[in-house]
């Protein structure tokens, strides 16, 4: 989606929903530090990460979100800030990004990587209706 972008709080460039992550800092119910940056650009100090790709359907995002419900955020202001840029990915069914965890879920891969067999699907024997093999 051209329109939005997701920027790195380290490096500063664009950052793809295949390659960004959320990561943050966590000491008990205690939250901080909360960043969204590629993937190479992790922070020593975090010791918990979230893959964006993973949430840009509904139930996933908004399980993250209330995931947070009930600890001390020490500084809500960057979490608030990657909720709020994050939703355009979550609440468009035609986003480039849902639509492709939509294709992966139909032939049941991850999402971002393309089939290294398709015709190897298409060959899979199911049985027939009498038990039999389908050819």
């Amino acid at each position: 989606m051209p329109e939005y972008r997701l920027i790195c709080d380290r490096c500063h460039l664009v950052v793809g929903t295949a390659d960004g992550v959320i990561c943050w800092t966590a000491e008990g119910i205690t939250e901080r530090d909360h960043a969204l940056v590629h993937a190479a650009c992790l922070p020593e100090a975090a010791t918990d990460k979230v893959e964006i790709s993973l949430l840009t359907s509904s139930v996933s995002f908004f399980g993250f979100v209330t995931d947070r419900f009930g600890r001390h955020i020490a500084d809500p202001l960057p979490l608030r800030a990657i909720v709020w840029a994050l939703v355009p990915f979550v609440s468009r069914a035609d986003s480039g990004a849902e639509m492709q965890s939509m294709r992966a879920i139909s032939i049941g891969n991850t999402v971002g990587v393309k089939p290294a067999d398709v015709a190897g699907i298409n060959r899979r024997r199911l049985p027939g209706r009498d038990g039999t093999p389908s050819r």
